[in-house]
């Protein structure tokens, strides 16, 4: 396929983005080309058998997923659904339903509950990033987000219409989960602001991704006060919300079960889709999750025109959420599989001596060292060599170098061959391989 470096005419904020993007990718035009990622299984075009664990995808329920959209999907849509319907925010019938969800399985308290008036529904969890950095930030305010963050954050918030900036937070020593850590968020965001970068939003990834760890109840009660204190918003990202697969000494507490005043109601936002919990990522299809009136009606009379959710879209989740019996074993049998595939792998690389994250409980992820500081590239590269994509912690703005996320909901076979191919690329502490290759 040609490629046509020089166009005639791109207006600066497009040079901009495509100079930034180019530079942190070079191979962009040959790879995308040639589709920059291929479905687990399926060879690339050097034939090459590699098997692909970089993408946070969950492919262990599609088969029931078909089936519930192939029963359901025809009885579920309507006439209206042909139309342009309700407009951009979603259906009656698809806010009620996730409304009803949420409540539930999010352990929403009753005298606050989600109410399908605080739904705005997007074609996916990037354009809810975002379209609630739109409504939250002017160009060049500050949103704050503790290290490691998911690296579609920048993509998301800072290189979409609203260029707001992302704000990194480090903690050097101090867990990130902890009391202690929030103090950490104080002074950046007091150290942000003085330096010129105003702070309008706290940003929480709740189940974490990359590390698959949970925010305490305690903690999220401190990032409330603090967000109140400095009058902010506080905006979690909870799509790995029902993907959780073991018990841990700090489960999953949405930051929307938390009992609030008006005051703090206001300005707690959350973002939910399909992709991961119900493994559709292809359906482009989420939520923002606000009680905010004025920021929904912000969404709906601006942004949203730009974002409609198709009616399809909006008719295989209904299908899913309106058959309770369904959704409950939906969701126990995909955490029973994820918890299955979760401790093979763990197992697999406990056994070769390869360090992870213990205090994981959800998500479809593990974060693992591969060790040697510096060399975190070259590691990367002999992965690769050896047939196996793995997500390296720079992506991720780790604080540490060696990180790496493996995303484990895929077939049992390939994860085994996966831990073998990762142990042949960087060895064992008895036969360190990894130093041999990367000495140099």
């Amino acid at each position: 396929m040609p490629i046509f470096d020089e166009a005639p005419i791109l207006s600066a904020r497009a040079s901009q983005s495509w100079n930034e993007w180019r530079h942190r990718n070079p191979d962009f035009c040959e790879t995308n080309a040639k589709r920059w990622w291929t479905p687990d299984g399926v060879k690339p075009p050097s034939n090459t058998d590699v098997i692909d664990l970089s993408v946070a995808e969950n492919t262990l329920m599609i088969e029931e997923l078909k089936a519930q959209v192939a029963t359901k999907f025809s009885s579920t849509l309507t006439d209206r659904d042909f139309t342009y319907g309700e407009g951009p925010g979603g259906s009656s019938r698809l806010r009620t339903h996730l409304a009803a969800m949420v409540n539930q399985y999010f352990n929403i308290p009753i005298p606050q509950p989600v109410e399908k008036e605080h739904i705005v529904t997007t074609p996916g969890v990037y354009s809810a990033m975002e379209q609630i950095s739109w409504a939250v930030g002017n160009p060049g305010d500050g949103i704050l987000v503790g290290r490691p963050y998911y690296g579609g954050f920048i993509q998301g918030f800072a290189r979409s219409r609203s260029r707001v900036k992302i704000v990194g937070v480090e903690f050097g020593s101090v867990d990130p989960f902890s009391r202690e850590a929030v103090q950490m968020y104080r002074k950046a965001l007091e150290r942000s602001n003085e330096d010129g970068t105003p702070i309008t939003a706290i940003l929480l990834c709740n189940p974490n991704n990359p590390t698959g760890r949970c925010f305490s109840r305690e903690v999220l009660e401190d990032f409330i006060a603090l967000s109140v204190s400095y009058n902010i918003h506080l905006i979690s990202d909870e799509i790995y919300a029902l993907s959780t697969f073991r018990q841990t000494a700090v489960p999953f507490t949405s930051l929307l079960s938390i009992p609030v005043d008006s005051k703090a109601a206001s300005r707690i936002h959350v973002l939910y889709g399909m992709s991961k919990d119900f493994g559709a990522s292809g359906i482009r299809i989420a939520a923002i999750i606000s009680r905010s009136v004025s920021l929904v009606n912000s969404i709906l009379t601006g942004s949203s025109y730009l974002s409609w959710v198709s009616s399809a879209a909006d008719t295989m989740w209904s299908a899913i959420l309106t058959d309770g019996k369904f959704l409950r074993g939906f969701i126990g049998l995909n955490q029973e599989r994820l918890g299955r595939c979760w401790k093979l792998v763990t197992t697999e690389l406990a056994r070769n001596g390869i360090k992870y994250e213990t205090r994981t409980c959800s998500g479809v992820f593990v974060w693992i060292y591969l060790g040697y500081a510096g060399k975190e590239e070259a590691i990367n590269e002999r992965l690769i060599d050896m047939g196996v994509k793995l997500s390296p912690g720079r992506k991720f703005r780790s604080e540490e170098e060696g990180w790496f996320r493996l995303t484990f909901a895929r077939p049992e076979d390939r994860l085994r061959e996966a831990v073998k191919r990762i142990v042949k690329a960087i060895g064992t502490p008895e036969t360190p391989r990894v130093s041999e290759c990367i000495s140099s």
